[in-house]
């Protein structure tokens, strides 16, 4: 999950980003405003990048990775 500007980018990897997406349409996050999704990149768009930065660290730590790299 990387956020960049007001869109943040999901790498769930291959094959699964449809099915990744059609969650986030499913249960909207606060500040999503749309979601495009292809083999195994999602993009979404977010109404400011604080909302991008701030669902970036919800969806490391909801998959574990909030301190791979060091990164929160």
């Amino acid at each position: 999950a990387e956020a960049a500007g007001n869109l943040l980018v999901l790498r769930p990897g291959p094959g699964q980003a449809q099915v990744v997406a059609l969650e986030f349409d499913r249960h909207p996050q606060n500040g999503v405003v749309g979601v495009i999704a292809g083999d195994d990149t999602i993009f979404l768009a977010m109404a400011t990048a604080r909302a991008a930065v701030d669902l970036a660290s919800h969806v490391k730590a909801m998959a574990g990775l909030a301190r791979i790299g060091g990164a929160a």
